[in-house]
């Protein structure tokens, strides 16, 4: 029984067995529907180490899209995540920045 007669929202055995197919604190978190934190703190008592984030698209789809002339912001939209995710890696490729003018 967890502490303060509070009951447990998931089993250890679920985190561990997340935690097998490679998901990291967030992605465990969201499918948990709980607070990162808890995950976090549940899998350092387990003595889990952590996995690191997953890349959410490949340097080549990145690559694609630059090159049809699309923005951080208008391929961050298409990739599904934030612009600077974008730009940070674009960087790190070498690519030069794609700014569309405003009319």
């Amino acid at each position: 029984m967890a502490r303060s007669g509070r009951k447990r929202i998931f089993t250890d055995e679920q985190l561990i067995e997340l935690h097998e197919h490679c998901f990291n604190d967030y992605e465990i978190a969201e499918k948990l529907g709980v607070d990162r934190s808890t995950v976090i703190r549940r899998r350092m008592k387990l003595g889990l180490k952590a996995h690191g984030r997953r890349r959410p698209f490949t340097d080549e789809q990145l690559i694609e899209l630059h090159e049809q002339s699309l923005n951080d912001v208008e391929i961050g939209k298409k990739l599904g995540v934030d612009r600077c995710t974008v730009r940070d890696r674009r960087w790190r490729l070498g690519l030069k920045s794609t700014r569309t003018r405003k009319r």
